[in-house]
């Protein structure tokens, strides 16, 4: 390391306490801050400890369409979302910190091509063991003309038996903001979510085909939604009944397809 002539390293960044060093490094994408570990002994694991894990890709969409926008090439999506699946995988086995801040997926994921559903489940209960505040799982489908519940990816059986566990209760408390795009998932895993998440403001579910009804009564074992500010429920075309009790009114957007038949649907809020 070259010095100054004053005789300080050159190097005063370094230096710093690893805190502010994480700090520094959540500023970058997770690809910048991995490649960090190349400047000297001190950086080779700093990139492991970041609290903010952005697996954002979406970029690579305009590979996969083309500069017209128009029509996917499929085959080339298939590798990407094996070279995702694999990116996703090999960082948080490596990720060292003790909390996660914010988690993000966002990518075509479709689970009639390499099954990933077990990687989702995998993925959110990395998330809330670290006692993740905001999670998002978004499962961009700009490339599927039709949506359907078969093609959309599950969180199933493996996170709902976490979050079920004394640990798991424990973890998801801290969540604050939970979105959720083009996720099939049970009413039942809703609302566990609901119900042992005390300091959740945001909540956004989008083309989850699984829901039919969930109801958070904020009474007997269930933890009243004292935060819950915004409420986003679109496309979710078999919900029927949705009863949310809050402590306060909320910002509220619900939104069934064109197709069926949303003025039938039976929608219950009420605040306490």
């Amino acid at each position: 390391m070259n010095q100054l002539k004053d005789g300080c390293s050159a190097d005063q960044i370094s230096a710093l306490p690893e805190v502010i060093l994480a700090e520094i490094l959540s500023l970058l994408t997770l690809k910048e801050a991995a490649r960090t570990s190349v400047l000297s002994k001190r950086w080779i694991d700093l990139w492991k400890c970041v609290t903010d894990l952005d697996f954002d890709a979406s970029k690579a969409r305009h590979a996969i369409r083309g500069e017209d926008e128009v029509g996917c090439d499929m085959n080339l999506l298939a590798k990407e979302r094996n070279k995702y699946i694999k990116w996703v995988n090999q960082v948080l086995e490596r990720h060292k910190g003790p909390k996660v801040k914010s988690f993000r997926i966002k990518f075509n994921l479709n689970s009639e091509q390499s099954n990933p559903d077990c990687d989702i489940d995998r993925w959110a209960v990395f998330a809330i063991s670290k006692r993740v505040k905001r999670m998002e799982v978004d499962l961009d489908r700009y490339c599927d003309v039709n949506v359907n519940a078969k093609g959309c990816c599950v969180l199933s059986e493996p996170c709902f038996n976490y979050i079920r566990t004394a640990e798991g209760l424990s973890n998801i408390r801290f969540l604050q903001s939970l979105i959720l795009r083009y996720v099939n998932m049970r009413s039942e895993i809703l609302e566990h979510f609901l119900c042992n998440c005390p300091l959740l403001e945001k909540l956004v579910v989008v083309c989850s085909h699984g829901l039919v009804k969930f109801k958070v009564a904020g009474s007997g074992s269930c933890l009243p939604l004292l935060k819950l500010q915004h409420l986003d429920v679109s496309d979710c075309d078999y919900l029927k009944e949705m009863e949310i009790h809050c402590a306060q009114p909320l910002t509220f957007h619900i939104q069934w397809s064109e197709d069926r038949s949303a003025y039938e649907k039976c929608f219950k809020s009420r605040w306490f």
